[in-house]
Formats: structure tokens, sequence, C-alpha cells
């Protein structure tokens, strides 16, 4: 942990702490391969947004068919592919991390297991 905390120093130093979450600690991109495999054999379940059915079986989508998000069993709930599991994180280290904002508007990184603070910074009017 004090090498990803080492890192997020290093980080805030250099790029500020404005859109943490997403320039930080959501930044990833998703490997499509799987989905692409997928999706040309989905065909839509007229008048039923969202649904489609793949080989006999009746799917939902989350999201849609250029972002997709998750996809589902309509009848059994089985998660059948989800954009998260395909993920790669752009900064691996962050995974270690939450962000909370605070009563004064001051952010905090938090450690996401324990909830241990690990840097803070700002404050000031909200």
């Amino acid at each position: 942990l004090g090498a990803a905390v080492e890192a997020l120093r290093e980080w805030t130093a250099a790029n500020g702490w404005h859109d943490l979450q997403r320039r930080l600690l959501d930044a990833a991109e998703v490997d499509y391969s799987s989905w692409a495999a997928v999706e040309p054999r989905m065909r839509e379940v007229q008048g039923t947004p969202g649904m489609y059915t793949v080989e006999g079986r009746t799917v939902r989508l989350t999201g849609d068919r250029m972002d997709p998000h998750v996809l589902s069993d309509a009848d059994t709930g089985e998660v059948l592919w989800t954009a998260e599991e395909h993920e790669t994180a752009e900064f691996p280290w962050a995974k270690h991390f939450a962000l909370r904002t605070l009563h004064d508007n001051s952010l905090q990184v938090v450690e996401r297991r324990s909830g241990v603070p690990v840097v803070s910074t700002g404050g000031g009017p909200k």
C-alpha cells in the first residue's frame, strides 16, 4: 500500500485534484473483443427496448449495443457479460482507494477496504 500512496501523491502533484474520481480512480479501458463475438448474433425483440434474442435465449442489455454495460439472461437473471469484468485500470494502484468529500468541501482519499484516510486536500466554502 505504501507504493500506491506514493504513486497517488505523485499523480495528484502532477495532475491536481479536480475531477479525481473520473480522471484517476475510474480511469479504465474496456476490452470489447468478447462483446464483438456476441453482439452480431443479437436480434432485437420488437417493441421491447433493451431486449434481444441470442441463439434462442432472451437477453436484457443495460446500456446500448455501442456502449454495453451488462448483458443478462432475461429469464434467470444470469449475468452473461459486463464491461466491468473486461476492464483494465489505467492506474491499477488507484483501485486501492476511494474518494470522500467532507463537510468542509475538502477531498479525502481513503484506503478502500479499511476507510483509513491516506491523503487529504482543500476545504473551503461549499
